[in-house]
């Protein structure tokens, strides 16, 4: 992806100094000395290249839409994920609670179960 307009072969252009049908002119040349802020003139007349410009822009726009698309495929992909860690965490403390309760369940058999012996005349067993 390009990030700037630059000079591309695919495009034909006049470089500074390139003859347009004859050695020594200036065609596509800026004027030398052009105040900074001002639009420089052309000498012979040429007009800017507006198609390349007009083709970086596009480019610009294509690749923009491009990674807009891709950011909102990828946002949907992060929902889906979150969701799912979410459901995972739900499950995980559902089964940290069920375990909870199994082992306090276990504890109660255990110890009515030690009461019981107890009163049937036996050893507690640990």
């Amino acid at each position: 992806m390009k990030s700037r307009a630059t000079r591309s072969d695919s495009i034909d252009t006049p470089a500074l100094g390139e003859a347009a049908g004859e050695e020594g002119s200036e065609v596509g040349a800026v004027e030398v000395g052009a105040a900074e802020g001002e639009r420089p003139e052309l000498i012979g007349g040429t007009s800017y290249n507006l198609t390349r410009l007009e083709k970086a822009v596009s480019d610009l726009a294509h690749d923009h839409a491009d990674l807009k698309a891709r950011a909102e495929k990828l946002e949907v992909a992060v929902a889906e994920r979150d969701s799912t860690i979410q459901k995972l965490e739900s499950e995980i403390d559902r089964l940290g609670n069920r375990s909870k309760t199994a082992i306090q369940r276990l504890d109660v058999l255990v110890s009515e179960l030690d009461r019981l012996d107890a009163e049937l005349g036996g050893e507690p067993s640990e």
